[in-house]
C-alpha cells in the first residue's frame, strides 16, 4: 500500500517536473538562484488570495488530537501509561516532577517529532503561519506530557515533540500542499485527497471537516502557498549490506527504499519565508524488525542573507533547522549504529557555482543540538536500553559535483558531539519506573557519518545509484570502558526522479 502511494505521488509531481525541463536537481537550483526569475507566473497569480486564519479551530484540533490518542491508548490498547487520573495530572503540574524517560530509541527520537508535526499542522492547516504555529506545537506537547500519560512529564519527549515537530511538520505541510488541489475533479481528486491525508493527517482532517475535500474552486489551495518554488522527488530501490568491525558477525543483507524531496534553492534571493528551501530524506527498510523507518533527515532554511555573487557563483548565509534520525536493528546481538539530532538549529553557508558543463556546490552548517541521541555499548541496565540522549553540537558539510546531466556526485560529512550527564550510576535503582530518571550512560560521544553517493543517469527520469555510509563512533564513558566502532552501510539500486 505504501509503495503504491509513493508511485501515485510520483505521477502527481510529473507534470510539474516536466514543465521545469531540467535533468538534474542542481540545474534547477542554479537556474532559480542565478540565471532566471522563478516561473509559473500563472499559478502565482491564481494563488494570490487572502488566507483566512482559524486559531480557535486549530486549538480544538490540538486538544482533540490529544484526547483521541489518549482514548485509543487507554480503551483499545489498554496501555499502562494511559491510566491517567486527576492525581497524576495534579502531580505533573509541578515543575520539579520533570524527568528523563527510558523509552526506546525510535519512540523518543522519531515518533515524538512526528507527534509534534500533528500539532503543528493543526495550526498550519487552519491558515496560521510558521511562527504562529509554534505555540500550538509547544502547548500541545505540554498538554500531552501533563495529562496524556500517567508518567511524570518527560524532558526529552517535550524537546523532541515541540522542537523536532517544527521541521517535520513544515516539510509535510509543503509536500502535502502540492498534492491537494481544489481545482481537480473525479478520480484524480480522490487520489490526491487520500495521498495528501496519508502525508499530512492534520491537514487532511481539516479539509474533511470543513468540506474543502469535496469543494471545487478555481484556486489550488486556500492556504499560504507558492507554487513557483520547484519541488523535486526521487525514490531509490536498493539492496543494502550492513557490516561492522565485530568478530564473528557476518554482514546483513536486506532491501531498502530511500525517498528524497528537494524544495527550492538555498541561494535563491527570492526566499522570504521559513522553509522556502528544504531538503528531506526518508529511508524505509522492510527487513527491520524494530522500525520500518531506518533513517530520516531534514535541513530547512529559516532566513538567508546574500554574501557574494559573481557571474558564475552565489554565496549566502542563513539560519537553518536540522533533524536527523538513523537507526538499525541488531545483527546477531550487535547494533551497527543509532544516532539522532532531534532538536537542532544553527547557521549555514551555501555556495553554488557553474562553469559551462561543470556545476558544483557546497553547504556548511554549524548547529547547536539541544537534544540528540547516540548508540551506547552497554545494556546491563534495568531497561536493556542501548542509547543515551544528550546535548552538544554538530558540523555538517554537504557538497556535490555535476558534469553535464550524466554523472552526479554527492558527499555528506556530518560530525555530532553529544554529552550526557545523568546516568544509571547517578540514579537510585530502587525507584519505580515513573520516578526513574536517566539520560543513559554518562559521558561524551562523537559520531562521524561519511556518506558518498554517485548517480549515473540512465534516462531523463531513471538513474542508477550507489550510496555508501560509513559510521565512526567514539564513546568516552564516565563509569565504563571507552569504546570505538566502525560500521559500513553499502547500497546499490535503481531510482526514479521527477
Amino acid at each position: 500500500m505504501l509503495l503504491t502511494n509513493i508511485l501515485l505521488l510520483a505521477n502527481l509531481f510529473a507534470a510539474q517536473a516536466d514543465s521545469v525541463g531540467s535533468n538534474t536537481q542542481f540545474d534547477n537550483y542554479y537556474k532559480d538562484s542565478i540565471k532566471i526569475e522563478t516561473t509559473h507566473q500563472q499559478d502565482s497569480i491564481t494563488e494570490k488570495t487572502e488566507v483566512r486564519k482559524y486559531p480557535w479551530r486549530a486549538t480544538a484540533q490540538v486538544v482533540g488530537a490529544n484526547l483521541g490518542i489518549l482514548a485509543f491508548d487507554r480503551y483499545i490498547l489498554d496501555a499502562p501509561f494511559s491510566k491517567v487520573t486527576w492525581r497524576t495530572i495534579g502531580r505533573n503540574l509541578s515543575p520539579t516532577k520533570w524527568y528523563w524517560d527510558s523509552d526506546i530509541f525510535r519512540t523518543n527520537l522519531f515518533s515524538h517529532p512526528y507527534h509534534g508535526s500533528i500539532y503543528y499542522n493543526a495550526a498550519r492547516g487552519n491558515g496560521l503561519s510558521y511562527v504562529e504555529a509554534i505555540p500550538y506545537t509547544i502547548i500541545g506537547s505540554l498538554m500531552w506530557e501533563i495529562g496524556g500519560e500517567m508518567e511524570r512529564p518527560s524532558i526529552n519527549d517535550f524537546l523532541a515533540t515541540s522542537i523536532g515537530g517544527l521541521p517535520t511538520g513544515e516539510v509535510l505541510h509543503r509536500v502535502s500542499d502540492r498534492i491537494f488541489d481544489n481545482r481537480k475533479r473525479g478520480f484524480e481528486r480522490v487520489v490526491r485527497e487520500i495521498i495528501g491525508t496519508v502525508v499530512n493527517p492534520s491537514q487532511g482532517f481539516t479539509r474533511l471537516i470543513t468540506g474543502t475535500a469535496f469543494r471545487t474552486t478555481n484556486i489550488r489551495s486556500n492556504l499560504e502557498t507558492d507554487n513557483s518554488i520547484p519541488l523535486y522527488f526521487s525514490i531509490l530501490s536498493s539492496a543494502q549490506m550492513l557490516d561492522s568491525h565485530t568478530a564473528g558477525v557476518k554482514p546483513n543483507y536486506r532491501p531498502a527504499f530511500d525517498i528524497s524531496f528537494s524544495y527550492g534553492s538555498p541561494v535563491n534571493a527570492a526566499n522570504k519565508r521559513p522553509y522556502d528551501f528544504f531538503r528531506a530524506n526518508l529511508g524505509l527498510s522492510p527487513g527491520m524488525k524494530q522500525s520500518f523507518v531506518s533513517n530520516a533527515s531534514i535541513i530547512g532554511q529559516l532566513r538567508q542573507w546574500p554574501l557574494l555573487q559573481t557571474n558564475n557563483s552565489t554565496t549566502t548565509v542563513g539560519l537553518y533547522q536540522n533533524f536527523d534520525f538513523y537507526s538499525t536493528d541488531s545483527i546477531k546481538g550487535t547494533v551497527p549504529y543509532k544516532v539522532s539530532e532531534a532538536a537542532s538549529m544553527g547557521v549555514g553557508i551555501a555556495w553554488y557555482y557553474e562553469l559551462r558543463r561543470l556545476k558544483c556546490f557546497s553547504e556548511l552548517y554549524l548547529n547547536g543540538v539541544l537534544l540528540g541521541g547516540a548508540l551506547s555499548d552497554y545494556q546491563n541496565n534495568r531497561y536493556k536500553r542501548d542509547y543515551s540522549v544528550g546535548s552538544g553540537y554538530s558540523i555538517k558539510n554537504y557538497s556535490g559535483i555535476d558534469y553535464g546531466s550524466l554523472v552526479h556526485f554527492r558527499l555528506l560529512a556530518d560530525m555530532k558531539y553529544l554529552a550526557s550527564w545523568h546516568s544509571y550510576e547517578d540514579e537510585d535503582e530502587t525507584k519505580e519506573y515513573v520516578d526513574y530518571s536517566v539520560m543513559g550512560d554518562r559521558g561524551r560521544v562523537i559520531t562521524f557519518l561519511l556518506q558518498p553517493k554517485i548517480e549515473i543517469s540512465l534516462s531523463k527520469h531513471w538513474f542508477m545509484a550507489a550510496p555508501l555510509l560509513f559510521v565512526f563512533r567514539n564513546f568516552h564513558y564516565r563509569y565504563r570502558r571507552n569504546r570505538h566502532t566502525t560500521t559500513y552501510d553499502v547500497r546499490l539500486g535503481i531510482g526514479f526522479r521527477l
